[in-house]
């Protein structure tokens, strides 16, 4: 360990592939999902390099798995609020755009479609498009069908089937 504290990058390698599995195993025990586990392991690595140097030298298997539970549970949460954003964001008529001359504002709406927009991403691309044209873009569904040749009531049916898509898969799979 205090040749990892003193910056022994090759010791960490070493400790990292020993662990690896273990630490995936544990997130994915609470996250039940392969890439959120996999983030989950990478962010409980990243805290255990950091952390070493207050490391007591005591149990450090069970050290690790409570950083890697602890890890694994905020990165949950998280998902789960972005889910609750995203879920609020569908259910509103339209999206609110910031005010031009309000640059802060502006750069944190920004960051925060982006954050929408990589949720999506895993979304079917049928209720994913229609999704983004409707409520990220602001565009009516009478263009949303004329832009994708469907019917206006197929937009809707696709918008109603994301909101549910989004509830089922993201509320029962975020909460740790």
């Amino acid at each position: 360990m205090e040749q990892i504290v003193a910056g022994d990058k090759d010791k960490f390698r070493i400790l990292v592939d020993k662990y690896q599995t273990y630490i995936y195993q544990l997130a994915y025990s609470i996250l039940r999902h392969e890439k959120d586990a996999e983030d989950a392991a990478q962010e409980a690595f990243v805290q255990i390099y950091l952390s070493l140097p207050r490391y007591r030298s005591q149990g450090f298997k069970t050290w690790i798995s409570r950083i890697a539970i602890n890890k694994a549970i905020d990165y949950g949460r998280k998902k789960q609020a972005l889910a609750r954003k995203l879920t609020a964001a569908t259910e509103q008529a339209h999206v609110i755009r910031p005010s031009c001359s309000d640059a802060e504002a502006h750069l944190a709406k920004l960051a925060e479609r982006e954050e929408i927009e990589e949720m999506l991403s895993g979304m079917p691309a049928s209720y994913r498009d229609v999704l983004k044209a409707y409520y990220l873009d602001d565009k009516p569904a009478q263009e949303i069908a004329a832009e994708q040749g469907i019917s206006v009531n197929n937009v809707q049916t696709r918008l109603t089937r994301a909101k549910q898509w989004v509830r089922n898969k993201w509320n029962r799979g975020a909460s740790p």
